[in-house]
């Protein structure tokens, strides 16, 4: 790939890097990760009457390796505490207010016309590829940290000289770790300075740290929910982002917090094997799509589901982690963010949220537990899936 330099050239010349690592990043999941070793390399948790586990416990005890430990902790909560308590006074939250990502929908919120064909394509896809929340695989790490953190740079292996810039001095705690699986995917949050740092392809080599591709985000607390790729939204801004669809990795994203707490309160991202190619609509703005099934219409990458506001989600007799998911999908809904192996939400990794994570999800040790997958059947209300109105498609 030509090294970018030319500033008058940055945007077209981004745009062809962008769509060089898109192709890239399909080739390696259709390598990575074909629809016959989903159940391998999809991850162990799963919704549904949500008994599902890893079945290793590798991450167990893990703590987020450079931060300073809290000894009230949780065994095996990550060890950022003390660092991300201080990080957060004030405290930016992630996204604008009235973002896609924060903001509530309303009862009256306008749904596609196409709304029932869409929604069942998307429960043809649960049913045929099984839906997973990943976690300990092809899920993100957020380590929170202060604004005493020591930077390093991060060593950009694809050229593309504005994004290098925006990596030569990164907060990444010393014993930082990637999540597992092809993507290897870590955000670096700093809320003091309103800042956001996330990665693909990222690894500690023998002269430090590498990525093939991520971006910078500035001004998090103000940011609609996803990277500009033509028109950075804030000067400090940089490349388009860790996923297919320049929607962040902390989009949607399920905190161990939450979980603890009981409440999800934005939208949810989600990732289907099958998303419509050279096409997307907002809030996604580029796409990895591809699609192997013919006469069903295609989701794009952007589409937004909510379930019916109608429903009550409370007497539906659900695990308690279905719940919350279930009362998140209907209250702020979710957006289709990437291409996966399965139905694919994401939770935050266990080596910043703990290990505990796993409990939260599954209901007991994740070594006495089983996988069940979500379905109708096991009582998820997919039949109550709406598509709100798609707009526009785009294209390169």
């Amino acid at each position: 790939m030509r090294d970018l330099q030319a500033a008058t050239r940055s945007t077209d010349l981004e745009i062809e890097s962008v769509m060089r690592m898109t192709l890239s990043r399909t080739a390696m999941r259709i390598r990575d990760r074909p629809s016959t070793a989903i159940c391998v390399l999809g991850a162990w948790s799963v919704l549904a009457c949500l008994a599902g586990a890893h079945p290793a416990s590798a991450q167990s005890g893990l703590g987020a390796p450079g931060c300073s430990p809290v000894a009230s902790a949780p065994a095996g909560a990550a060890g950022c505490r003390a660092d991300e308590a201080r990080a957060q006074k004030p405290r930016a939250r992630p996204f604008a207010p009235g973002s896609y990502v924060n903001k509530p929908l309303r009862s009256g919120t306008a749904i596609d016309p196409a709304s029932s064909a869409y929604a069942a394509e998307f429960r043809r896809q649960v049913k045929r590829y099984r839906p997973w929340v990943n976690t300990g695989q092809f899920s993100t790490p957020v380590y929170t940290v202060s604004r005493k953190r020591k930077t390093v740079r991060v060593r950009l292996d694809t050229a593309y000289s504005p994004l290098q810039r925006a990596w030569e001095a990164v907060p990444i705690p010393s014993g930082a770790r990637a999540a597992a699986g092809s993507d290897q995917h870590l955000v670096v949050w700093q809320p003091s300075t309103d800042t956001m740092w996330e990665f693909w392809h990222l690894r500690r080599e023998a002269d430090g740290w590498h990525a093939r591709w991520g971006g910078r985000m500035t001004r998090v607390s103000r940011n609609p929910g996803y990277y500009d790729i033509k028109r950075p939204i804030s000067r400090g801004d940089a490349g388009s982002g860790a996923t297919g669809s320049s929607i962040p990795l902390l989009a949607g994203l399920i905190r161990g917090s939450e979980m603890e707490r009981g409440s999800i309160r934005h939208a949810l991202a989600v990732a289907l094997p099958e998303t419509r190619p050279s096409e997307w609509v907002w809030p996604a703005q580029r796409t990895d799509g591809f699609y192997w099934t013919s006469g069903v219409p295609r989701i794009p990458e952007g589409a937004r589901f909510r379930l019916d506001p109608r429903l009550d989600v409370d007497s539906l007799g659900l695990s308690r982690p279905a719940t919350l998911i279930a009362r998140a999908i209907q209250r702020y809904g979710m957006v289709v963010r990437d291409k996966s192996g399965a139905v694919s939400f994401y939770a935050e990794d266990p080596l910043t949220a703990g290990a505990r994570l796993n409990e939260l999800f599954t209901g007991r040790p994740p070594a006495q537990s089983k996988l069940v997958y979500l379905s109708e059947a096991g009582g998820f209300p997919w039949q109550h899936l709406q598509l709100l109105s798609l707009g526009e498609p785009r294209s390169p």
